[in-house]
């Protein structure tokens, strides 16, 4: 009995750990529980021998061992699952899937949708959806005026891939974009610190808190909307200041110029003032953003050798500065409204990033294997193989306008199309000549001509792309 103990505690430690990044021990959990079962039944069989007196009693005994086990090993593992939930130390997929659990809850309290209706003028997309969308729980709902049509999901994604769009780069004039890189071609947005000297403050600050309010119900839809800095997802996260989380890295992140102020040549950095720095001036080209960091020069210049903890004081000084640090907190506000969990301790600032982005680039192997197809066909009908030939003569940006068309969103969520809800199906049409997708089903019908060419295919695909939901 006491190596049965020993084996079913290894049992449920294995799926513990299972749970965790980076460790595989499926086999040997599968392992342990069969050794726990098979010495807990040889234990009880020999205590209970002499009163087994039928057949029927010994199957009443392995059935009775197994579930015993079985049950106490699944009870025991979901419950270390749980209390280590919250460390951010269980697989994401797991706790993703209990946020989505949290997500239901919160949409089934608020009850209803969160109806966003536009009118013919679209060029003014994002001033249209930051007025009419509420901070609460309920799901987005997009509604076109004089429309009788319904959205159960492509809308809201296709809206989300043009608001990410919109918010850096708004299409009508008189509204400055919210978010902004601080450098050119650092790939990463944060809060737009010259938005406050275009603007009043109190509808800037508006702006931003329905921008954080527009992030939140992203991430509750798994929508992913655009690539944010990691100081600004630590200030999501955050419930006070993060300025002890903000790392020289992520100051990189936000300027990649500022990496020679610690790893530059030495003649370099000693010509570098690290007193004070100065943020790019972009709307207003004449004007001085002067962040005072409180570092002194002696300390960078050589031959000194800053640590890492000076290093990180001077990165939070600058991105943490009083023209950026107003705007985070009302997008927090906003984001917190609508994200009322302690979602901190869930996930961290990358894993956020990478909800909110979604996929950097669209592998078409990734994409082909994980395709569903509709009952009657298979990956081996002429016009599918002619699909996925065309397909592999794409650039990336066509499948990334082509991955718009039939799903909403110019990339798969993060991990891939494995995580794509419902997965991406392919099914033939038997009467239309043109391909037709179905974005609230992530599923696209292909035309049944088994004498078209790749050529023929490869248009088919390029044209519909230019036939999806354009707002912008």
């Amino acid at each position: 009995q006491s190596l049965a103990l020993v084996l079913f505690a290894t049992a449920c430690a294995a799926t513990c750990m299972n749970a965790r990044e980076e460790i595989s021990l499926r086999t040997y959990r599968l392992l342990g529980l069969l050794a726990c079962i098979s010495v807990e039944g040889l234990c009880t069989g020999y205590v209970l021998g002499f009163y087994l007196t039928s057949p029927l009693q010994w199957v009443r005994l392995v059935l009775f061992t197994f579930l015993f086990c079985a049950s106490n090993w699944l009870v025991l593992s979901l419950t270390v699952c749980q209390g280590c939930f919250y460390t951010n130390s269980v697989n994401l997929s797991v706790r993703q899937f209990l946020f989505r659990l949290w997500t239901l809850k919160r949409q089934r309290v608020a009850d209803g949708m969160d109806v966003i209706k536009l009118h013919n003028d679209q060029s003014t997309i994002l001033r249209q959806t930051l007025e009419q969308v509420e901070a609460d729980g309920r799901q987005i709902q997009v509604q076109f005026e004089g429309s009788q049509g319904m959205d159960v999901g492509g809308l809201r994604r296709q809206l989300a891939t043009q608001l990410g769009r919109a918010v850096v780069n708004p299409p009508e004039s008189e509204l400055l974009a919210p978010l902004r890189e601080w450098e050119v071609g650092a790939g990463v947005y944060d809060v737009n610190y010259e938005a406050i000297f275009l603007s009043t403050p109190e509808g800037v600050n508006e702006v931003m808190r329905k921008l954080g309010v527009i992030l939140g119900k992203c991430l509750m839809e798994q929508m992913h909307l655009i690539t944010l800095s990691r100081a600004l997802c630590k200030y999501l996260l955050s419930d006070g200041d993060p300025h002890s989380q903000i790392t020289f890295d992520d100051m990189t992140e936000l300027c990649p110029a500022k990496q020679q102020m610690k790893s530059g040549q030495p003649e370099v950095r000693q010509s570098l003032a690290y007193g004070e720095l100065q943020l790019p001036a972009v709307a207003l080209p004449d004007m001085q953003y002067t962040v005072e960091t409180g570092c002194r020069d002696e300390d960078f210049h050589p031959p000194a050798v800053p640590t890492e903890a000076q290093n990180n004081e001077l990165a939070s000084a600058f991105v943490c500065n009083n023209f950026a640090q107003d705007l985070r907190d009302h997008i927090r506000v906003g984001f917190r409204q609508v994200v009322d969990c302690d979602i901190g301790r869930l996930f961290s600032a990358a894993e956020l990033q990478e909800m909110l982005k979604g996929s950097s680039e669209i592998l078409l192997s990734d994409w082909e294997q994980h395709t569903a197809y509709r009952p009657g066909l298979t990956r081996r009908h002429p016009v599918v193989e002619l699909f996925w030939t065309a397909m592999k003569g794409l650039t990336q940006e066509q499948l990334r306008n082509f991955c718009e068309f039939v799903t909403g969103q110019s990339t798969p969520p993060m991990g891939g199309f494995a995580s794509l809800n419902p997965p991406f199906t392919v099914s033939l049409n038997q009467t239309n000549t043109t391909l037709i997708s179905h974005s609230c089903f992530n599923a696209v019908e292909l035309p049944c001509n088994e004498g078209m060419t790749v050529e023929a295919m490869t248009l088919q695909i390029t044209t519909g792309q230019n036939e999806r939901f354009n707002i912008a």
